[in-house]
């Protein structure tokens, strides 16, 4: 008999390497999850952690008509979009980006 189990993982490749460790064992009824999926989950429904994909949408959108000073030259080439990661290390880091804008011009609120 199989039983039910959730992991948690800190980030995309621990991830990945306890699915594919898992799989081949054959342990079934193995949920593995981030950090930012439980909290998710613990949240109840009402928040949710933002998925790369939205992610790279919502940057996608806001960097053509932000203005980002020194950086308003380079907003427009392809990189652009890694920024998504740079964001989301911040996040898990518990990074207040707006409570810093002070200590960096690039940081702005």
């Amino acid at each position: 008999m199989h039983r039910r189990k959730t992991l948690v993982a800190h980030g995309r490749l621990a991830t990945r390497l306890i699915r594919l460790e898992s799989a081949r064992r054959r342990k079934h009824g193995v949920q593995v999850m981030t950090f930012e999926q439980l909290a998710a989950r613990l949240a109840g429904g009402f928040a949710q952690a933002v998925d790369p994909d939205s992610l790279l949408a919502a940057l996608r959108t806001a960097l053509p008509v932000c203005d980002l000073g020194a950086l308003d030259s380079i907003k427009a080439l392809p990189g652009m979009g890694s920024a998504a990661d740079t964001l989301r290390k911040a996040w898990r880091a518990g990074i207040n980006l707006q409570g810093r804008a002070h200590t960096h011009p690039r940081i702005v609120h």
